[in-house]
């Protein structure tokens, strides 16, 4: 039987596991019921089992070993004990208040946990939790009333959590609280989704043109109802700017210009509830348009061919 087991019948069954081919000798105390006085035998077994019977109240302290098929013997297995009380009132042992699971510091990655302990009849149960971060640190105490021997606990982040019970009897009495348990809950927090940034795209910043129309795109904002696009149109030194603004509801803008030019450029967004982003940061390009090639007039040709002095061959 299970170690610390009692009995007010008999026989009481032993048994063991098998070993092939053995025989078992089981050593046998028998010892007045406060474990004292002790009397012990030897028996040879053939079988995996012992039914054992006592003419008195007893304490029985019991192990094995195995004879194997070779003549060599096994080490004795530990002792265990149980009590056999005959003709005598059943003790009935005092119900002992604890926890039983989780193991103490387990490690879980879903949840809920089930927290639960051992029955008190008739009792209700106080459970104390605390909340702690996964470093133990920074703990929130809770006391939870059960009026069962379990308890399904979720988090709301990883944690540490730290729990007892004590049982709240029929008579209003409470019992002493267990030892603290813990365990760990690591929880895989939801993926963060970026805020969208408005951005611009393209063209690069100090690139040169010498054709039109530059296309500029910035990044699209959801919930956007247009875009507003500042343009600073300067001469190719980067002198002389004249700004203007432009408002579109897409995510690009065809510029063309009259000449060339240095610009520069940002953006920003308003949406639908009126409120706006701030500017991006300004991007720069520059355009250098070819101009038409001038044709010279008949006049001036004329004046060039005068121009050009003939030399007369001397004789």
């Amino acid at each position: 039987p299970s170690n610390g087991a009692v009995f007010d019948t008999q026989p009481v069954q032993l048994s063991w596991s098998e070993i092939p081919g053995a025989r078992y000798e089981v050593e046998i105390q028998r010892c007045t019921t406060d474990g004292t006085n002790c009397v012990t035998n030897m028996i040879l077994v053939n079988a995996t089992s012992h039914s054992l019977s006592v003419a008195t109240s007893a304490q029985i302290n019991w192990r094995v070993r195995a004879l194997l098929p070779d003549g060599s013997t096994t080490a004795f297995t530990p002792y265990r004990s149980f009590k056999v009380f005959l003709g005598e009132p059943t003790i009935t042992p005092v119900p002992v208040l604890a926890l039983i699971g989780p193991s103490n510091n387990a490690t879980f990655d879903t949840q809920p946990v089930q927290l639960s302990w051992s029955e008190m009849p008739g009792a209700r149960y106080e459970v104390e939790i605390q909340r702690c971060t996964t470093d133990g640190t920074n703990c929130v105490t809770d006391m939870i009333l059960v009026n069962a021997t379990s308890h399904s606990l979720s988090v709301a982040a990883s944690a540490q959590i730290n729990w007892r019970v004590r049982a709240l009897l029929p008579d209003g009495s409470f019992t002493a609280f267990t030892p603290y348990r813990s365990f760990k809950v690591f929880l895989t927090l939801p993926t963060a989704t970026p805020t969208p940034v408005l951005a611009l795209i393209a063209p690069a910043d100090g690139v040169t043109f010498t054709a039109q129309p530059v296309q500029l795109s910035w990044s699209a904002l959801p919930g956007t109802a247009s875009y507003s696009i500042e343009i600073q149109r300067c001469a190719t030194d980067a002198t002389n700017c004249v700004v203007e603004n432009i408002v579109t509801s897409n995510s690009s803008l065809a510029l063309s210009l009259t000449a060339s030019a240095h610009i520069n450029w940002r953006v920003r967004a308003t949406f639908t509830d009126g409120s706006t982003t701030a500017f991006t940061s300004y991007r720069s390009f520059k355009v250098f348009l070819t101009g038409p090639t001038a044709t010279p007039s008949p006049r001036a040709t004329a004046a060039m061919v005068r121009a050009t002095p003939t030399q007369t061959p001397s004789r």
